[in-house]
């Protein structure tokens, strides 16, 4: 291979060689940015997907108490900010249940009957409280035991707690949660469930974002503790059970911007970092000008992106990239200075003479090529892993 490689002119042979990492990077880059880069279509309103509703399973436990269906329409969602952990959204909730008028009945909810447990700076507003007779031509009018329906709705806008965890930045996904759950009422008094008349807006516009699915789920949430309270402390109870109704928006980064933006330039830099391999040991300056010149521009663009994002403890998917990229940009030094070193004083006889002269250094027969093909296969595996590691 060795004899045939000096055969062939060397631009020949550095596009030979180059070909083993454009081919390889450039074609699942390609099925990427293709689906990202067509024309993005107006969608509609998106329907909440129940993922799991608690009030089937969990009425026979708590047995009697008041069943709430909560439902949602999440008009906007904007200023998403993981530095600050939090997105801001408007939005209007809404809780209605099916009673009997009785002696017993526990239909009352009483003021602000609700809370969003993960509102920062939150602001609700009362929309509308009822009490309304359910029409039944069955019923006599003077029945008392005509059904009614309970009826409760806000209006709610401002920022809300969330956590966003970059660890497949730029790859990566995130739920938005909306939490509500009673605010003096537990599950022995109340059981939740998911309205599935829930909506999410179609007009909704992230720029960076693409939402891929709107879902909602019940469940009950278990403190171990009486928080005090005596009815709890008189049972002899230390298990606190409270119902939460959760909705959530899956929003997913669009990668087309930080292909061009981030990756794109690094890909150059490695590339051109890769012809170094190509230039003559004894151009040693400009060897090490190329090596030297990449890796601090490299790290220029990982500072940019880096400032973008929050502080985390934790590596990102971006800079496993450029840590790979690192370690390339040594490589390529030192192996500028092995081969100057390799080189030796006569210049004239490395390689190129006729079969008289001086046998070229191994360096040259045999490490050089190596690298040449070590260097390639290097990028091309660690970027694939990185890609298929942290792309969901």
């Amino acid at each position: 291979m060795i004899k045939v490689s000096k055969k062939i002119p060397m631009i020949a042979r550095a596009l030979l060689y180059s070909s083993l990492i454009i081919v390889p990077l450039m074609l699942p880059i390609f099925f990427i940015m293709l689906p990202e880069a067509r024309e993005e279509q107006k969608s509609g309103d998106f329907q909440i997907l129940i993922e799991r509703d608690s009030v089937k399973e969990d009425l026979a436990r708590f047995y009697p108490r008041k069943v709430f269906h909560v439902g949602i329409f999440i008009d906007n969602i904007f200023d998403l900010n993981p530095a600050n952990q939090s997105f801001k959204s408007k939005f209007i909730f809404w809780a209605k249940n099916f009673f009997d008028r009785s002696p017993n009945d526990r239909s009352q909810l009483g003021t602000n009957p609700f809370n969003i447990i993960n509102a920062a700076d939150l602001e609700v507003q009362d929309r509308a409280v009822r009490y309304i007779k359910k029409p039944n031509p069955q019923v006599s009018p003077n029945d008392d035991n005509d059904p009614f329906v309970s009826y409760v709705s806000y209006t709610a806008r401002g920022e809300l707690n969330q956590e966003f965890y970059l660890r497949h930045y730029p790859f990566d996904e995130h739920k938005l949660k909306i939490i509500i759950e009673p605010a003096k009422h537990t599950a022995e008094d109340m059981i939740l469930g998911v309205d599935p008349t829930s909506l999410l807006s179609g007009n909704i516009s992230l720029s960076s974002w693409e939402i891929i699915s709107f879902n909602g789920y019940s469940e009950l949430s278990t403190k171990r503790s009486d928080f005090s309270d005596p009815v709890l402390i008189e049972k002899g109870s230390i298990w606190h059970i409270i119902p939460q109704a959760t909705f959530s928006i899956t929003l997913k980064r669009k990668f087309l911007p930080h292909l061009i933006k981030e990756m794109l330039p690094l890909f150059t830099l490695l590339l051109l970092g890769y012809a170094n391999f190509f230039v003559h040991p004894r151009e040693m300056e400009v060897r090490i000008g190329m090596a030297v010149t990449g890796f601090l521009t490299a790290a220029a663009i990982h500072w940019t992106v880096a400032s973008n994002l929050p502080g985390v403890g934790y590596l990102t998917a971006m800079d496993e990239f450029f840590l790979y990229s690192y370690a390339l940009f040594f490589l390529i030094g030192v192996e500028s200075v092995v081969a100057h070193v390799a080189l030796g004083e006569d210049e004239e006889g490395i390689g190129t003479g006729p079969a008289g002269d001086k046998k070229p250094h191994p360096w040259f027969r045999y490490g050089l090529p190596t690298l040449r093909i070590i260097y390639p296969l290097f990028l091309v595996g660690t970027w694939y892993s990185v890609i298929f590691r942290h792309l969901n």
